[in-house]
């Protein structure tokens, strides 16, 4: 069936849906200087329309990659204000979802390949695994990269809304990492000297940025989620979490492994994977449920 619509027409109504879209996801994104607010819609626009694609390829122009890349290395803009007309959005949309949130917070990496990794960071040590003309099997190197740390709001069904809060960050060094641990414990460092500290922050700028009832939010981490600090701050804030469990902690007169030895099983849940040979796996999850 041939397209009813001509091409302009159909051209016409994307840049107006783009331009729709922009004027509210961009709205509450201010910088210091009004100039920087135009450059950051110019740039926006130019990146949506070469989705994956570098910033050389989608300016196509040097000029025009001088400016984004002038823009993007500006000490006066950070990711803050660029993410900001986002999160206002995101408040929207969970203020106007009906029933709870769950927000699903994890690490990434981006990994990077530099002459000089120094310029941006690095994110963990690891070791090469395969033949290197240059190194030896096994030998360590560290990876040259950025961290984000990010929250995702979702439905209890799984759809997907929007993210509500990000942290970027680098590790500078590794060296006396292990000799430290062995001189200082680190149960004793406060938590807002450490790198976890990125959950606590996570919590409370998700909970800026959902604009509604505590309550009504559900966080989801995994095993390194498994603070007590972050359980604190979470109980103050009124809102609700589940975390792997990585320490089997005390409650009431026993510990949490004991205290759920001891309780019915609330319900079954089944689950299909493929496991690394490719073979259809099933497994009986027997959930058990104490405050």
């Amino acid at each position: 069936m041939e397209n009813i619509f001509p091409k302009c027409c159909v051209n016409d109504l994307g840049e107006s849906i783009m331009t729709s879209w922009m004027t509210k996801e961009l709205s509450g994104s201010i910088f210091k200087e009004k100039r920087l607010d135009a450059r950051f819609r110019d740039i926006v626009k130019t990146l949506s329309r070469g989705s994956g694609k570098s910033i050389p390829e989608v300016c196509e122009r040097w000029p025009s990659t001088k400016a984004m890349y002038r823009f993007l290395s500006n000490d006066r803009v950070d990711e803050s204000e660029i993410l900001a007309g986002h999160f206002i959005q995101t408040g929207k949309i969970i203020d106007a979802t009906k029933g709870p949130i769950l927000v699903l917070h994890d690490t990434c990496e981006f990994s990077y390949k530099r002459k000089n990794p120094e310029d941006i960071g690095f994110t963990r040590k690891g070791k090469y695994l395969g033949k290197h003309v240059s190194s030896e099997l096994g030998s360590e190197y560290t990876v040259c990269g950025i961290l984000m740390h990010a929250s995702l709001a979702i439905t209890p069904e799984g759809l997907p809304l929007e993210l509500t809060s990000t942290k970027f960050w680098t590790r500078k060094v590794f060296k006396n990492t292990t000799q430290m641990k062995r001189k200082i414990n680190p149960t004793r460092v406060p938590v807002s000297d450490k790198e976890c500290i990125k959950w606590i922050d996570g919590m409370h700028q998700s909970n800026k940025a959902a604009n509604t009832d505590n309550a009504k939010v559900v966080y989801i981490g995994d095993r390194e989620n498994d603070i007590y600090e972050y359980f604190t701050e979470c109980d103050k804030a009124g809102t609700h979490f589940i975390s792997r469990s990585c320490v089997n902690r005390l409650a009431n007169d026993s510990t949490l492994a004991e205290e759920l030895v001891s309780q019915p099983q609330h319900y079954k849940h089944k689950i299909r994977f493929t496991d690394k040979h490719g073979d259809e796996i099933s497994a009986r999850l027997n959930v058990k449920v104490k405050t």
